[in-house]
């Protein structure tokens, strides 16, 4: 039996998205990087995960996460109230608006920062 998750109104199978995130992160290591798994949550997943309290792709990112940061912004945006003005359209809900953006980007500013993986 295998796990699928749903990804962007796909589901692939949880071997697939393992190896296929395997193979990029030891590129990164390879070429002396340090890689980082960043979640950029679709609306209908804020949605789904705030409804059912289910964290569908956990298991993906627990293991990804034994060998790589992982940093998940759904858990930023379920904080906020009115979901759909960090969107550019509620209907695809895959694009962050301006404000959205913002969010995105202040926080990975933050967790970079936090882990020390910034050159400054």
């Amino acid at each position: 039996m295998s796990i699928e998750i749903k990804v962007s109104k796909r589901p692939i199978s949880y071997k697939f998205a393992i190896n296929f995130l395997s193979k990029r992160v030891e590129k990164v290591k390879k070429n002396k990087g340090k890689p980082l798994v960043i979640i950029f949550p679709y609306l209908q997943d804020l949605n789904y995960i705030s409804d059912t309290k289910n964290y569908y792709y956990l298991p993906l990112l627990n293991k990804v996460s034994k060998s790589v940061d992982v940093f998940d912004l759904s858990k930023i945006f379920l904080k906020k109230k009115n979901l759909e003005k960090y969107f550019v359209n509620s209907y695809y809900g895959s694009h962050f608006s301006k404000k959205g953006n913002k969010v995105c980007a202040e926080e990975i500013y933050n967790f970079l920062k936090k882990k020390k993986m910034l050159n400054n």
